[in-house]
């Protein structure tokens, strides 16, 4: 067979251990929290038909979508998000308890260009927390708590939610002039503002056409951007009233009370009328996390309420709100953590068995098993070997311990327990082996 240079598609990548574990420290936090919420785990196909997915995001998130195709079959694509998937679950389950709350975290795709310095990929995984079938606030307020929490026991530095509403963005809008119709594509444009500047807004919108006055009068306002209470009173003394200003008005007033309720203030959630939030299925409030200290990355999280889009599978009005984490952003900050990343390699075992002769290969065998069988983390080397490359090995996979048992210690009924790190051992009765290893992991909180 030829030669096949090994190599990954640029904007996918492999995970090592070290990575993974990394990874998996930062999910089981991530779960910890959206369970003592009270959200249940969900998983879709990783493969959707393509009507499921066009036409849900918008047009250039469209382009983004990487189509499959079968034999004789209908267009299939890699799925965009995970909004979108569940939006078709819930059509196609409306026995799920009423509101129904899920997580999921799974691998998306899109056929973006990818900036690997700033944590954009292929293929990469996102972590989304839902609630479908409420119209409440609370449940808006409880998403954003959520975000909080997690972000706080991630350890991450500082953050702020900013949170505004497409009710107030559509008042913001129409009221300066630009027809209803270009809500989304206006949106779109201002959702640029952070990377690109206000001189990308503008020449973004004039060059669709739109009225100069229209873009100089709105880029006017994002140029006075305020949060909080401030950029509340702005709009509200400079936008003429509009049933959409005012209903964005009464929820954002209404989510804040909330999260104030639930001991999540100005500190970590603030009103701001600039951010857009780029998709086009957000009907209500919307939510965006970033970290001040760390402009480069971009947001870490975002989301909103989308109350039309799950009726677009199905024949009933169905409210829904939730938020998707960036993981990989969150994965690029957090691998250099002290908390995330101790140094050297971790390992996935505690205990390796040494093996030092065929003949003693069932009672290394039988160790092994009564390990394994207490719940302790264990290896048996795979052939007799010297001992000091069985040590190496250890040190290698970073093992803390190591157990032989030789021909000497099973005349003795014995074994002895080195530790790799401060090369002291101890010899115990095989019998109570168990036992003094589980001490050794209850003295490393293991």
């Amino acid at each position: 067979m030829p030669f096949i240079t090994p190599r990954t598609f640029k904007g996918t990548r492999d995970f090592l251990p070290h990575d993974m574990r990394i990874r998996e420290r930062i999910t089981g936090i991530m779960k910890s929290v959206f369970v003592r919420y009270g959200f249940a785990p969900l998983e879709t196909p990783a493969v959707e038909f393509l009507e499921i997915l066009a036409g849900k995001y918008g047009d250039e998130a469209d382009k983004m979508l990487y189509p499959l195709a079968r034999k004789g079959g209908k267009e299939l694509a890699l799925r965009y998000d995970l909004t979108v998937p569940l939006a078709r679950v819930i059509a196609m389950n409306p026995h799920l308890p009423k509101p129904f709350k899920r997580y999921q975290i799974q691998p998306v795709w899109r056929a973006d260009n990818p900036q690997l310095k700033r944590g954009r990929y292929r293929e990469f995984y996102q972590c989304d927390v839902d609630t479908v079938w409420s119209y409440e606030m609370m449940a808006d307020a409880e998403i954003v708590a959520l975000m909080a929490d997690v972000f706080d026991e991630l350890k991450i530095g500082k953050f702020e939610i900013r949170v505004n509403s497409r009710k107030i963005l559509r008042g913001l809008i129409t009221g300066l002039g630009f027809d209803e119709e270009s809500e989304h594509k206006v949106c779109r444009s201002i959702d640029k503002l952070d990377k690109g500047g206000l001189a990308v807004v503008e020449q973004e919108l004039l060059q669709y056409g739109y009225a100069k006055k229209s873009v100089v009068n709105l880029c006017g306002i994002l140029e006075r951007r305020q949060s909080g209470t401030k950029g509340l009173e702005l709009l509200e003394s400079e936008i003429p009233k509009s049933a959409a200003l005012i209903e964005g008005f009464d929820e954002i007033r209404s989510l804040l009370d909330i999260l104030s309720e639930m001991d999540v203030n100005e500190d970590k959630a603030v009103f701001d009328f600039a951010m857009a939030r780029g998709l086009d299925y957000y009907t209500g409030p919307i939510f965006e996390v970033i970290l001040p200290d760390r402009p480069d990355i971009g947001s870490v999280a975002g989301g909103g309420r989308y109350d039309d889009l799950v009726g677009l599978f199905s024949k009933e009005q169905t409210p829904a709100v939730g938020t998707s984490f960036g993981f990989e952003r969150i994965h690029a900050i957090l691998q250099d953590s002290p908390d995330f990343n101790p140094g050297g390699q971790d390992s996935d075992v505690d205990f390796l068995i040494c093996f030092y002769s065929s003949e003693m290969r069932r009672d290394c065998l039988k160790i092994t098993r009564r390990l394994h069988d207490s719940g302790i983390r264990a290896e048996m080397y795979f052939k007799p070997d010297k001992l000091k490359k069985q040590f190496n090995y250890a040190n290698k996979k970073n093992i803390p311990f190591v157990i032989m048992y030789g021909p000497d210690e099973k005349a003795e009924g014995k074994c002895t327990i080195k530790d790799m790190a401060e090369g002291k051992q101890n010899t115990v009765e095989l019998s109570k082996l168990q036992d003094a290893a589980e001490k050794i992991m209850e003295s490393l909180n293991r």
